[in-house]
């Protein structure tokens, strides 16, 4: 959608396998060449169901791992965030978790995920991140796969800050020092509500991400639950001519993690 050199962005749907309205959106955006990441719930009910179309468009999207630890709204999410920081979280559960995920992930999709992330960023919570970054170096050795850094490189709003704070600035710096390919910049964190105005929002993320950054997006087909009206924006507008407009203006190339990192 813009010229090769131009500036190089990462734009990954999160949640697919969550719900077939949700695969059948994000499936229609990466033919579409409007989506270069996918990362997957692994234990969800349609996972098995849309891995089979997901991985063959593999050429358009890299596919990853969404690593789900059973949070399902903010307030679980800070109340283990809150165990694992005084120790109530054990770590080798979690490393089991992660390992049942990632076997999960190569049986259906027949090949390791390209990059690991977390459902609501769990993964960079202290108990967590220790775990995975433990069993992905185990597991893959010297070629971990691509791992999602929080940590925006400029202020992207409260929650953005909140999201980063849980954890996030310890994890950039053992993937840093470690040398695991991960994102040097991060946008995408909102309320997920359909009168935030998720059209603005993302223009303004592409104006200044960083080369080789990433967007985090939720897109869908309308569908259950609470954010089933945003995924449905957000469909709407990455479909669109002014999405494309919007990424030519910016001087955006959207690529996919292995193409960044190598």
């Amino acid at each position: 959608m813009s010229p090769p050199g131009s500036r190089r962005v990462v734009l990954c749907a999160d949640d697919f396998g969550m719900e077939p309205s949700v695969n059948e959106g994000i499936l229609s955006l990466v033919e579409a060449g409007r989506l270069t990441a996918v990362t997957c719930m692994v234990e969800m009910p349609a996972w098995e169901d849309g891995a089979r179309p997901l991985v063959a468009l593999s050429a358009h999207a890299d596919a990853g791992l969404h690593l789900d630890l059973g949070t399902r709204s903010a307030g679980e999410l800070l109340r283990f965030a809150a165990r694992g920081a005084l120790g109530l979280v054990a770590s080798d559960r979690v490393a089991a978790r992660v390992v049942a995920q990632l076997d999960r992930f190569e049986r259906v999709a027949g090949r390791p995920p390209a990059f690991v992330d977390g459902h609501h960023h769990v993964h960079q919570l202290r108990p967590v991140r220790e775990a995975l970054l433990r069993v992905l170096r185990e597991r893959y050795g010297e070629r971990m796969p691509y791992v999602r850094n929080v940590v925006p490189l400029r202020p992207r709003g409260a929650k953005a800050a909140v999201v980063a704070g849980l954890g996030g600035r310890p994890l950039l710096r053992r993937l840093e020092a470690e040398g695991i390919p991960h994102n040097p910049d991060f946008a995408g964190v909102y309320d997920l509500s359909a009168g935030s105005g998720f059209a603005a929002l993302l223009r303004g993320w592409l104006s200044d991400l960083a080369d080789g950054g990433l967007v985090m997006c939720h897109p869908g087909l309308p569908g259950p639950g609470r954010a089933a009206q945003a995924r449905g924006a957000e469909l709407h507008h990455l479909a669109s001519d002014r999405f494309a407009a919007d990424c030519a203006a910016a001087g955006v190339r959207l690529v996919r993690p292995t193409e960044v990192t190598g």
